[in-house]
């Protein structure tokens, strides 16, 4: 109770815990990966990641509706509005549910046509089924992240990777099929991280299917699913001209893939994973403070997350001379990169964090109209500047992370406009108090 208390009085408290735990799931998941390839196949180590690769992708299927809780309990909860909330929660619980309802039968009328899961129906049916069953308790996420509670789920977050660890090791004492033994720890934990979040939002909340049932709950989420679709577009967008990259250099700088995933996929993100820990921890923040029309609030959690932007890119910065020997010798030498092929990378990182500072502001109080019309636009931009880049300037893999700088310096103009514009509203308002 005292560090929920406090991350709501002071939002770096949050910040704090959650860098403590990320850096040191970081650390276990990098031991992790030796050990896991040491106790699996490659082919069976290659089918697992691809198997759980498909698990994010069903998470993506709450169509932004989470995003959307997120920032209605993070708006009611300041009142005290425990009926409302509770209408909101399980008219969210039961929208997740038909769409649990409607990923058990596409699984089972249409695993044939995914190749990786009709050659392996058996593992992925074990692994999918119960992912697809608690899939509506991910509702309940959201209300952790809406009560501020941000710095617990990264505490559980470290807790599921040292639960993976242990397994790791005790792999070799167990004579069992191991991405059975896998899929099924992993469902364990799921399971196991249900019943801990049932129980810390039991004060807000409480869990019964009698209150499942009152369908009468669903129109609230009706009042969400607009701003959910919402957020929903702006994550596809981000997944097409983020995480696509891979995909890109396998069709047209296939020797270079490599090169490509390690820094942007294993370095930058894992760097702007810090930065947007932030983020996370800072937006009910701003949600919380603009309901309860908190002038000073908003300001003063600005300017604090401003600190950690101006924080995050220094440390980008002067992290680049060390990242050519770095990758030289996390690789064995198979793997080397110049200093001219970071520096792209390390400007589309500084941009991109940019662009979530400034349109922080604009999820919060869910006016991301402007979002959605800069992402929809940028998506054709991003490969007609890949085209253009490989065509007529430089014939390199670094036209991916150009190409994404140049889709992105518009929106961190227009997003600070928007932004301030947001701001200075509440100081018209509380000018006239």
């Amino acid at each position: 109770m005292f560090q929920i208390n406090t991350e709501k009085q002071n939002p770096f408290v949050g910040v704090l815990i959650s860098y403590i735990t990320k850096g040191i799931t970081i650390i276990i998941s990098f031991i992790t990966v030796p050990l896991l390839l040491n106790n699996l196949e490659m082919s069976q180590y290659s089918l697992w990641i691809t198997l759980v690769s498909i698990v994010n992708w069903i998470n993506l299927l709450d169509l932004g509706v989470g995003n959307g809780l997120k920032n209605v309990i993070a708006r009611y909860n300041n009142e005290n509005d425990k009926a409302l909330l509770s209408k909101y929660i399980t008219g969210t619980f039961q929208f997740f549910l038909s769409i649990s309802a409607l990923l058990i039968i596409v699984l089972i009328f249409f695993a044939k046509y995914i190749p990786v899961i009709n050659e392996n129906t058996f593992y992925s049916f074990i692994l999918y089924i119960p992912v697809i069953l608690m899939f509506p308790f991910t509702a309940f996420n959201a209300v952790l992240q809406g009560s501020l509670r941000n710095g617990f789920l990264s505490i559980i977050s470290l807790v599921k990777a040292i639960w993976v660890f242990i397994l790791i090791i005790l792999f070799k004492f167990l004579n069992f099929d191991r991405i059975i033994l896998c899929a099924i720890v992993y469902n364990l934990f799921n399971l196991f991280f249900l019943i801990v979040v049932l129980f810390s939002i039991k004060e807000m909340y409480v869990f019964s299917f009698k209150e499942i049932i009152n369908t009468s709950a669903f129109i609230y989420t009706v009042k969400i699913i607009k701003t959910g679709i919402g957020f929903f577009i702006l994550q596809i967008t981000s997944l097409v001209l983020f995480n696509m990259g891979n995909y890109i250099m396998y069709n047209i700088f296939y020797d270079k893939v490599a090169s490509y995933d390690i820094l942007n996929n294993k370095l930058f993100v894992n760097l702007l994973m810090f930065f947007n820990i932030g983020i996370t921890v800072f937006w009910p923040q701003f949600t919380a403070a603009m309901a309860s029309r908190d002038f000073d609030k908003l300001i003063k959690y600005r300017k604090q997350l401003l600190f950690l932007l101006i924080i995050f890119i220094f440390g980008v910065c002067i992290s680049i001379p060390a990242i050519t020997p770095f990758v030289k010798w996390w690789t064995g030498g198979k793997i080397n990169v110049e200093i001219e092929e970071i520096i792209p990378f390390v400007l589309f990182t500084i941009l991109l964090a940019i662009n979530y500072y400034e349109a922080v502001i604009l999820n919060a109080s869910e006016k991301i109209n402007i979002q959605i019309i800069i992402s929809v636009l940028c998506m054709p931009l991003f490969f007609i500047f890949i085209f253009m880049l490989k065509s007529f300037v430089i014939n390199s893999y670094i036209v991916i992370p150009i190409a994404n700088m140049l889709v992105l310096i518009p929106g961190a103009f227009i997003f600070k406009i928007y932004a301030d514009k947001i701001v200075k509203s509440y100081i018209k308002q509380d000018n006239r108090k």
